[in-house]
């Protein structure tokens, strides 16, 4: 467990950071960087008053979730705010977007159904292959969006000639 509390802050401050890159509102990426700092602060004081380094950090993962569909719900308005020319199942950003707002939703959900079924002592195995599926289509979706991407690169050196 001492790893998941680790990892917890070190994927919120990546996911924070892809996000700081795409969104554009300078007042946006200010709270996005005192967000880390908050979350680091936050993981700190939890180890020490709630859920020590032997126990999963529920806590810090939940409210990560909740940050990340914050993050997209922004990204979601920007998108519509100065719209791309392209089609949206053409655009790598929204099946992104897309994805991190799934998982935000579905993983939330999981760590506190999780939580509760750890202490009233019940069968996981439903949660358990619930995680699985959405930690699939986690991974499909950023499959696509990368294949994505890639199609635009390569057209784009194809039209420059190289």
């Amino acid at each position: 467990m001492p790893v998941a509390h680790i990892w917890g802050v070190a994927e919120f401050a990546l996911y924070s950071a892809t996000f700081y890159y795409l969104l554009n509102n300078s007042k946006i990426k200010k709270a996005i960087v005192v967000a880390v700092a908050l979350m680091t602060a936050l993981e700190i004081w939890n180890v020490f008053f709630f859920e020590n380094l032997l126990q999963f950090p529920s806590l810090i993962l939940n409210i990560s979730q909740i940050v990340y569909v914050l993050y997209s719900l922004l990204l979601f308005r920007q998108m519509l705010l100065f719209p791309a020319e392209q089609s949206l199942f053409k655009q790598s950003l929204f099946w992104f977007n897309l994805n991190m707002l799934f998982y935000g939703t579905t993983m939330f959900l999981n760590f506190a159904l999780t939580s509760y079924f750890i202490q009233n002592k019940l069968d996981m195995t439903a949660l358990y292959y619930f995680s699985i599926v959405v930690n699939f289509i986690f991974y499909i979706l950023i499959g696509i969006s990368i294949l994505i991407d890639n199609k635009k690169a390569n057209m784009m050196s194809i039209s420059n000639g190289k």
